[in-house]
């Protein structure tokens, strides 16, 4: 993701990407955190579209059934 972020222009592979890392396992608050901390190293500009693409990507994959922790909706009491 973060490769994908720094070169820009590549919002649909990022994207899936971001849905890949949901799948194994990564937490929606770490997929968010881990272009926060990007910031620094390759600009806010960048930075904020790779998350505005993810933020994106997280809404597509809840909407499929994962929650906000990252667990799927069948495994949620």
């Amino acid at each position: 993701m973060a490769a994908l972020t720094a070169v820009g222009g590549v919002d649909p592979q990022l994207s899936g990407h971001v849905k890949t890392a949901l799948r194994v396992g990564m937490t929606h608050q770490e997929v968010i955190e881990s272009f926060v901390h990007l910031a620094p190293y390759i600009g806010v500009p960048k930075a904020l579209a790779g998350l505005r693409v993810a933020v994106s990507a997280l809404d597509e994959a809840t909407l499929d059934g994962a929650t906000l922790d990252g667990a799927p909706l069948s495994e949620t009491p």
